[in-house]
């Protein structure tokens, strides 16, 4: 599947894999470049999503893992359920890293609060 919508019964597809998939919450917004959907193995329990990120480096920076946090952050606010791995694809020959999201989150929203004060601010952001 290419490009489906959270809004457009996410929680009910068949796909297992999706690419550039756009995320929009509260004031955050995402353009995934891959979900993979795992079906539970009941009928009653959701599927699991798992964020997709590819990197053209050999070595991971903790830039890469944020923005897998971020991206697994906003899939959990537009769905409403806990998305607790995030995967990047990275290298010449490529390698999967499994990057946990929890750990992450609390380091993801405070960079997300930083962010959207400077958006929300009237002046120019500080020069780094």
């Amino acid at each position: 599947m290419v490009g489906p919508s959270v809004t457009e019964n996410f929680k009910n597809a068949t796909w297992r894999l999706a690419l550039d998939v756009p995320i929009q919450t509260g004031n955050m917004e995402s353009r995934l470049q891959a979900v993979e959907r795992i079906p539970s193995e009941g009928g009653d329990r959701l599927p699991h999503y798992i964020p997709i990120r590819f990197v053209s480096f050999n070595k991971l920076s903790r830039d890469d893992k944020l923005l897998i946090a971020l991206e697994g952050l906003a899939m959990s606010e537009a769905l409403g359920c806990q998305v607790s791995v995030g995967k990047i694809i990275h290298g010449d020959n490529p390698t999967t890293v499994t990057v946990g999201i929890p750990l992450l989150i609390g380091e993801v929203r405070k960079i997300r609060g930083k962010m959207v004060s400077v958006l929300a601010s009237d002046l120019p952001p500080d020069l780094a």
